[in-house]
């Protein structure tokens, strides 16, 4: 399965960290996040790479080239104006989407076994959402999943009872359908599939880790020494 990682952001709350430099490239224990979530991925057997770019997407595909340093492939949708989370989606599934995509996001860190999840995307063969069950409340929940069933989404309120952990699994006619204009992935892909309850979720235990802000940049280079994941 491909891994699509969205990398457009420019990261204004770390700022002025990100003024040189784009938001996942951001230093962890030496290393920019980037390598650090591609490397864990790459780890459970994913090769194959299409980083979505935007914001000073040259200092990422100069870091990473091809891919052949790491063992892995790995190519660049380049968007030249903000396209947002759906529109830069669109425009790299039009050229190199070739079956399921595993899509992710550039500024957080969710240690999971991704190949139990796409192995269940297999059986399902249905749009997923990964979400967090919150237990322990980092942020207000923004998803409500009921059964295996995504029915409320993109908003907080009381209702909710999971979090969004920045991990979905598209099959190839959601792909195809993500239109190529500027919207966000809530728009483009979340609430069509919403009111068809053809958008599934798989929720976790395990907690994931955004570098948004520099407390929370912090947060995770300590869990991540810790947890020999850098």
């Amino acid at each position: 399965m491909q891994v699509f990682v969205l990398c457009g952001g420019r990261g204004e709350r770390l700022r002025p960290l990100t003024d040189m430099m784009p938001k996942p490239m951001v230093q962890v224990a030496g290393k920019p996040f980037l390598e650090v979530l591609i490397r864990y991925i790459s780890s459970q057997g994913f090769s194959d790479f299409v980083l979505l770019t935007g914001y000073l997407g040259d200092v990422i595909q100069d870091h990473f080239g091809n891919g052949s340093r790491f063992g892995l492939s790995i190519q660049y949708s380049h968007e030249n104006s903000p396209l947002g989370t759906g529109g830069s989606t669109g425009l790299a599934a039009r050229r190199y989407a070739c079956g399921p995509v595993m899509l992710i996001n550039g500024d957080s860190f969710l240690p999971i076994d991704f190949s139990l999840l796409t192995r269940r995307f297999r059986d399902r063969r249905a749009a997923t959402i990964v979400a967090y069950d919150n237990h322990d409340a980092v942020a207000p929940n923004n998803l409500r999943i009921e059964g295996n069933v995504v029915t409320a989404c993109c908003t907080f309120s009381p209702e909710m009872n999971c979090l969004h952990a920045g991990v979905r699994v598209f099959p190839p006619e959601v792909l195809t359908g993500i239109p190529y204009a500027q919207s966000s992935i809530e728009d483009a892909v979340y609430r069509p599939l919403l009111e068809q309850r053809r958008l599934e979720g798989e929720i976790t235990g395990t907690r994931f880790y955004d570098i948004g802000t520099r407390e929370r940049l912090r947060l995770f280079e300590s869990t991540a020494l810790t947890n020999h994941w850098v």
